[in-house]
């Protein structure tokens, strides 16, 4: 089935064309590379000590998947998106570098081989799928490319309790192993999450502003202290304050979350 021939994809392109049709400037979604680099740097450099592929899952217009090749020159990059024009430009923008492929997909029905993929990057667009069964199938297309050696993929989205608890959920279900940090933005943060078969070596001492941050989003309520709790660019048709009425039953150990 083509991409736009989907009921659901077609509805996500079309989103997106007209957002980046609207917005022509390049952007980062959520943090710039820079902010995390120190604390990815351990896991990528496991995993692509002798190159290997690194797959950004709608990738928008970010630099991510480019920017990490200057590190790691032996990689090769693919550049996924929904949004054909998009992925046209992104094509001419790169088309002198061998090492990057633009490629119009369906995050949730990757044409990629299982077990093929060093780095897998979603950079909000878990944020950006409406329906769970949707999230669902985008996890689980990315855990099935994942290198089942040293693979990692590295998530970074709002830092909310649903967000937390569904990606502890599924690291439980793959047998995969999960690491958060939440780190400043500007001005708001967010949740870095790392998920992959084996970490074993590489050191994990959650900071303070990780520890208190869970602790609240789990046990507390929403982070009312937040400067700012809407995204400043209005792209994703998500609120960052989306955990605001308790709902019981939604951790399984029985304690009321948000």
């Amino acid at each position: 089935m083509a991409l736009l021939d989907d009921p659901g994809a077609s509805r996500y392109a079309q989103h997106w064309s007209q957002w980046y049709s609207d917005h022509q400037s390049a952007m980062e979604w959520h943090l710039k590379l820079e902010v995390i680099q120190e604390l990815l740097h351990p896991y990528l450099d496991r995993a692509l000590s002798q190159g290997g592929e690194i797959l950004d899952i709608g990738c928008g217009s970010s630099t991510w998947g480019v920017e990490l090749l200057r590190r790691w020159p032996a990689s090769t990059t693919t550049l996924l998106d929904c949004v054909p024009e998009l992925v046209a430009e992104l094509a001419k923008q790169y088309e002198g570098d061998s090492r990057v492929r633009c490629v119009v997909g369906d995050c949730r029905q990757l044409e990629v081989a299982d077990g093929s993929v060093a780095v897998v990057l979603d950079k909000g667009t878990l944020d950006a799928l409406d329906a769970k069964a949707d999230q669902d199938g985008m996890l689980e297309e990315a855990v099935r490319v994942l290198s089942k050696t040293s693979g990692v993929l590295v998530s970074v989205s709002f830092p909310t309790a649903r967000r937390l608890l569904y990606l502890r959920r599924a690291a439980a279900r793959y047998g995969l192993t999960l690491r958060t940090r939440i780190v400043r933005g500007a001005p708001e943060r967010r949740l870095v999450a790392l998920l992959g078969p084996d970490f074993e070596g590489i050191p994990d001492a959650p900071d303070a502003l990780t520890t208190t941050t869970i602790d609240k989003l789990l046990y507390s309520g929403p982070m009312r202290d937040e400067p700012t709790v809407e995204f400043s660019h209005g792209a994703l048709r998500v609120e960052v304050d989306q955990e605001g009425s308790r709902r019981q039953g939604e951790d399984e150990t029985g304690r009321r979350v948000w």
